[in-house]
């Protein structure tokens, strides 16, 4: 729900400005509290509690390899990997602020290595924009839970 950046050697970063060497991209998987409409019609939004635990259970299952574009089961992504995972804990001292990406305290933010030349190439040309997490929360009395 939040745009991602790619990362340059420079302080200020734009979609423009791409290191072809390392080839990351960076941004905002979960914000707190975000309102985040859905398809059906509803919307959805994650405490910082729940957002902590979905990364937790992220690396626990080792989901930092499962990739795909727009959520399309029947197109996984090869070369794409996270790298770097990390709660804002201070939005304006967080690594995050530094590249330009306005994240709050409790935002779970991530980077990719991309080494799928198709996908990296979308990146550079503004074809996709953002991280998108995928999976099944169950709604209980105070927050909803994995």
């Amino acid at each position: 729900m939040s745009d991602f950046i790619t990362l340059s050697n420079e302080s200020t970063v734009n979609m423009a400005a791409i290191d072809d060497k390392k080839r990351l991209l960076m941004g905002a998987v979960l914000i707190p509290d975000l309102l985040i409409p859905r398809a059906n019609g509803t919307s959805l939004r994650f405490s910082k509690e729940v957002i902590r635990k979905t990364s937790e259970v992220f690396f626990k299952r080792g989901y930092q390899q499962e990739s795909t574009l727009e959520h399309n089961q029947d197109q996984k992504l090869e070369g794409m990997t996270v790298v770097e995972s990390w709660i804002v804990e201070d939005s304006d001292k967080d690594k995050s602020a530094i590249y330009g990406i306005e994240a709050p305290v409790g935002s779970w933010v991530v980077s990719m290595k991309c080494e799928n030349d198709e996908i990296y190439q979308m990146a550079k040309n503004g074809q996709v924009n953002g991280f998108s997490i995928e999976g099944i929360f169950r709604q209980t009395r105070s927050f909803y839970g994995i």
